[in-house]
């Protein structure tokens, strides 16, 4: 089992106990605080918490009847609307009031192209993402950044599309004007930020199951700090395990990446799942995610009626991949289908030869603009340090094919004399003054160009791993090998969401991400994480 992930929050990302009744409180105080409670009376406390809340919830509450609780894919939508209307709106004025005369076709395709141009870089910058659109800085900034990037691309497109494409080429007038779309453009933003962090636009979830998924799916709504999820707590028959939370078959974890402590464990109300249509009549649910519980005829019945009266019912691991991007492969128990594609895309071939041809382009292209710098990165290696000036590794790829990668060298070349394989770490004294540049900016994967070429690599996929890592991850990470169903890449899914790491919990995340591009591979997503790897070599954000 993985890791429980943590992540930095308030007093408690994670309500105790969001019912608004006193007298539940006090109850709960009762019989539930740690001092009181012990796992062992889990069965006594959680039949008083039930005695104690059967009046209060046996009467349907109105006042909740008709709250729009928007899911994610909801709020993303009426955002992208409104995005979509003040751009588009605003661009139709300024062709409008504009001295020259367009022509219908030029303005539809124009307009056709800020909208794809749009949705790819509001994608790209997270613009849709939970956290973004509740704060409403982030969002403005954000949305200002996706505009710039839309007028710069556009501007490009029109004057190199110009004579294939009926695309109005604007004027400097022009540009301007569409640059001074930002200010409206912030202040929808700011208000719609405000409209969708309101209490009545919030969904009301609960989880059932009081196990590690459970946990998992309660730190992944934590996430959004209650202003897009409001979080009412687990619902489980089962009295808990606690060394399920507090084994650790993947090592320690870094960063803010501690899992919940047993204070945390303890404190946490659990209620029995016979009071989850109770809780519904008088607090109104609007999601129930299923984290893996013990499926009793009982409990059937419970989300069967609950299903009946509009409430979403999800299991875990569809929600954690919308919310986290990634397959909770730790987490499946029996579904582990999930970790795999349900089954193989009609254009599946169409896209792996078209992806083939970009790969064989686009690697001759960057090969001969790049061979001007070559000639100089390898001079600053050998006069920085003693040693070849290309580094040579076996690497795993496609259908377990071993084969050859060639970086410019950026460690020591006595690097591994002593230790052996093992994972680089952050500030690595291995690496040499002129490696961490080279690392930081990506150039030292240069060479590997012709790995691309050949057909070995492409831009785009899990990232390939040495045969000493890969035979030990493959024992100890479930779904590990389904990594080789896809050619190895330069960049990837991984790697733009998750960075490097060099432990075993890291190598599970990544796994994670892989799936999930594996699971979602097109070209949009091909496009979309090069586009983020290009925003993270100019930060030279590499390692």
């Amino acid at each position: 089992m993985a890791q429980i992930p943590n992540v930095k929050k308030k007093s408690s990302a994670l309500p105790v106990l969001p019912f608004p009744f006193q007298t539940v409180r006090e109850n709960y105080k009762a019989v539930a605080s740690p001092p009181a409670a012990k796992v062992e009376d889990l069965d006594s406390w959680e039949v008083a918490g039930e005695q104690a809340t059967a009046g209060i919830f046996a009467v349907p509450r109105t006042a909740t009847r008709g709250r729009p609780g928007l899911g994610l894919g909801e709020r993303k939508f009426m955002q992208a609307l409104c995005d979509w209307g003040v751009v588009v709106g605003g661009l139709l004025v300024i062709l409008t009031m504009s001295v020259r005369d367009y022509a219908p076709v030029e303005i539809l395709t124009s307009l056709a192209a800020v909208t794809g141009l749009w949705l790819f870089f509001a994608d790209a910058f997270n613009a849709y993402s939970a956290p973004v659109m509740q704060s409403s800085f982030r969002s403005g900034y954000t949305a200002v950044k996706v505009l710039i990037m839309v007028v710069v691309a556009y501007t490009l497109l029109a004057w190199f599309a110009g004579g294939f494409l009926p695309v109005i080429r604007p004027r400097v007038g022009e540009t301007v004007e569409a640059l001074l779309l930002a200010l409206p453009l912030v202040l929808v933003r700011v208000a719609m930020s405000a409209l969708i962090t309101r209490a009545p636009m919030r969904r009301r979830v609960v989880v059932v199951g009081d196990n590690r998924d459970g946990w998992e799916m309660g730190e992944a709504l934590a996430r959004y700090d209650g202003k897009t999820y409001e979080f009412l707590g687990y619902f489980d028959d089962t009295p808990r395990n606690l060394r399920d939370f507090t084994d650790n078959p993947y090592g320690p974890r870094t960063g803010d990446r501690e899992y919940p402590t047993l204070h945390a464990v303890h404190s946490a109300l659990v209620w029995p799942t016979s009071e989850l249509v109770p809780i519904h009549n008088s607090r109104g649910l609007d999601q129930v995610v299923l984290a893996n519980p013990n499926q009793t005829p009982q409990l059937l019945q419970t989300l069967s009626l609950l299903h009946e009266r509009g409430v979403q019912i999800t299991p875990m691991f569809a929600l954690y991949q919308d919310l986290t991007g990634r397959v909770p492969v730790s987490h499946l128990g029996d579904d582990w289908y999930v970790a795999l594609p349900a089954h193989v895309k009609k254009n599946a071939r169409t896209y792996l030869l078209f992806k083939r041809i970009c790969d064989f382009a686009m690697a001759l292209i960057a090969l001969v603009l790049s061979a001007p710098v070559m000639p100089l990165v390898a001079l600053a290696i050998k006069l920085d340090s003693s040693g070849p000036i290309f580094f040579k590794q076996m690497r795993v790829g496609v259908g377990g094919r071993v084969f050859r990668i060639v970086k410019f060298r950026t460690m020591r070349q006595d690097a591994e004399k002593n230790t052996g394989a093992v994972w680089a770490t952050d500030h690595d004294p291995r690496i040499t003054r002129i490696g961490r540049f080279l690392r930081k900016s990506r150039l030292d994967e240069l060479p590997q160009l012709w790995n691309v070429l050949v057909g070995d690599m492409s831009f785009v996929g899990p990232r390939p791993e040495r045969p000493e890592f890969d035979e030990e991850l493959e024992h100890e990470v479930p779904f590990y090998r389904a990594r080789r169903a896809v050619r190895p890449g330069l960049t990837g899914w991984a790697q733009v969401s998750h960075g490097y790491g060099n432990t075993m919990f890291d190598a599970l995340r990544k796994v994670e991400y892989d799936l999930y591009y594996i699971k979602n591979q097109s070209l949009y997503l091909d496009l979309m994480i090069l586009f983020r790897t290009i925003a993270v070599v100019l930060k030279l954000g590499g390692k």
